[in-house]
């Protein structure tokens, strides 16, 4: 039986598989080292195969004499997570409030929260509060927006950040400042629940309560601008009710006012 050889690149793919995926490949070189010429010569080469395994992936490889130089490995289940993976979620924070909660907001704990998290992009809108929160932030990578209106409402806070979220930005997780009393375990699960499906919209729920943040697809971005008052997003929350996943979560801090019906 031919010796199998594996180039760096294809060592470091094998090493980063599931362990399904990597059983699925393995059996597919034991196909090819029993039968070295059983995948398809690529036209234009005497000693170049391509061999599709019975999970649809394909192994690229050499015969070189009593050798297999296997050149690289194509797994559709990793080129799909890649694909999720790369969905980014940008988190607008509305901040700017003048209520009591407000003046209590930790803005160095918040870009920490999301941040940790893993989102990709981090706007947060500020009013008055603009010089603590760039003193307390220091070298953080967040875009600070300023709403400088007197008598701002939530909406105008939401249009100022949706305004920031940058153009290749796949969702948009908005949140309240004053209401932070979630954890970052709670906003990893949903960017993970987001990224690994095709919902338009991820809402936390407690006790089968609906809360917040919210994940919405940039494509509902129109309507977010169109809000007004203190709503937020919970119109477009409730327009696409049907296009909605629901995650249970065991952290009561998710229940607050801005995102219940």
């Amino acid at each position: 039986m031919p010796k199998v050889f594996f180039t760096p690149q294809v060592v470091t793919e094998l090493s980063c598989m599931a362990e399904a995926e990597g059983f699925q490949i393995r059996q597919g070189l034991i196909g090819v080292q029993e039968n070295p010429t059983i995948g398809v010569r690529l036209w234009g080469s005497e000693d170049l195969y391509v061999f599709r395994t019975a999970s649809d992936a394909s192994i690229t490889y050499r015969l070189h004499g009593a050798e297999i130089h296997v050149l690289g490995i194509t797994n559709p289940l990793s080129l799909s997570r890649i694909a999720s993976s790369s969905k980014r979620v940008c988190a607008v924070v509305l901040a700017a409030g003048n209520s009591p909660c407000s003046k209590e907001i930790s803005f160095s704990r918040i870009a920490d929260l999301f941040l940790e998290a893993g989102v990709d992009n981090l706007v947060l809108v500020v009013g008055d509060n603009a010089e603590q929160a760039r003193l307390e932030l220091g070298e953080r990578n967040v875009t600070v927006v300023v709403n400088s209106i007197d008598g701002n409402d939530m909406s105008t806070s939401l249009r100022y950040g949706l305004k920031m979220v940058p153009k290749d930005a796949d969702a948009i997780m908005l949140a309240l400042g004053s209401r932070s009393n979630i954890s970052v375990k709670v906003v990893a699960e949903l960017i993970r629940v987001y990224k690994e499906g095709k919902a338009r919209v991820v809402v936390p729920a407690f006790s089968k309560k609906r809360g917040h943040p919210v994940i919405f697809h940039t494509d509902l971005l129109p309507e977010l601008l169109k809000a007004r008052g203190n709503s937020g997003g919970r119109g477009v929350v409730k327009r696409h009710y049907d296009e909605l996943v629901q995650v249970d979560v065991d952290e009561v801090g998710v229940l607050e006012r801005a995102w219940q019906n």
